[in-house]
């Protein structure tokens, strides 16, 4: 009975070993992800009046994974309804160690379009960007070639939907102040590849 109890002893101390040790060890975040949730009710109608009722503009969170391959945004709206959508328009500014680049891409219901130019030398990039819809989610994906293969990259957005000729409304998923005379607000902090 006294060895039952020592080996029952034995083993919780050990147990409980294991698990302080797991506890003290502090992981770091997954290498090469951001995350950002955005102010819900913060959408401006063209030319810059406040629109707090617009959903289909309206992006909540924000996700950049920056991996070997690709830089992947996800962006969440509050509806990613198209009734009585033209189109759904995105523009990231892209930072990298050694250029600037602007990528620009429609969501139509007849299809997808976009560019990307390297805005240091003004020239267009050719490359396959790619947006697709999963509910309320937009994932937009730019080849890391594309980019020049950087170390890391920082982003700032630009989002929208367009209901006509004189009805626009837009939405910066990084801040409800809108900075820059290009109408874009903050860009990330870096977003380093996991390579």
């Amino acid at each position: 009975m006294f060895r039952l109890v020592m080996t029952l002893l034995r083993r919780c101390a050990l147990v409980s070993g294991v698990f302080a040790l797991a506890i003290a060890i502090q992981v770091p975040a997954l290498a090469g992800t951001y995350h950002h949730t955005d102010a819900r009710h913060d959408v401006k109608r063209y030319p810059r009046s406040h629109a707090p009722h617009n959903r289909q503009s309206d992006v909540t969170h924000l996700q950049i994974v920056h991996n070997d391959k690709a830089v992947r945004f996800y962006l969440r709206f509050r509806s990613a309804s198209m009734r009585g959508v033209r189109f759904r328009g995105f523009v990231i500014f892209l930072k990298t160690p050694s250029h600037s680049y602007r990528a620009g891409l429609d969501w139509r219901r007849s299809g997808a379009r976009g560019d990307l130019v390297d805005t240091t030398t003004g020239q267009p990039v050719m490359c396959d960007q790619a947006i697709s819809r999963h509910g309320h989610t937009y994932l937009i994906r730019i080849d890391r070639g594309c980019l020049g293969n950087p170390r890391w990259i920082r982003a700032a957005f630009i989002t929208g939907v367009n209901l006509g000729t004189t009805r626009s409304f837009s939405d910066d998923p990084l801040s409800s102040n809108w900075r820059r005379p290009d109408g874009g607000g903050p860009f990330t902090p870096r977003v380093h590849s996991s390579s």
